[in-house]
């Protein structure tokens, strides 16, 4: 996987470890994660990597599956 720009958080862990106040800064964020859940009726999407696990709000009209691999943010 490639690396953001800098600045930008390119995995699970570094998104779940911020503080409320450093979330605050809307950080960029690029990162590859599987789908444990998805529901498009209500824009559910939620994905882990290597342990961590984190709700995204979906910007997508894609049927995903629980398994299928997604890139979060951009590359």
């Amino acid at each position: 996987m490639g690396r953001g720009a800098p600045g930008t958080l390119t995995s699970l862990h570094q998104i779940t470890a911020l503080s409320n106040a450093e979330a605050s800064y809307k950080l960029p964020v690029t990162f590859e994660a599987t789908v444990t859940f998805y529901n498009k009726l209500v824009s559910t999407l939620f994905v882990q990597d290597e342990g961590s696990g984190i709700y995204v709000f979906p910007k997508t009209d894609a049927m995903l599956l629980p398994g299928d691999r997604v890139q979060i943010g951009r590359a």
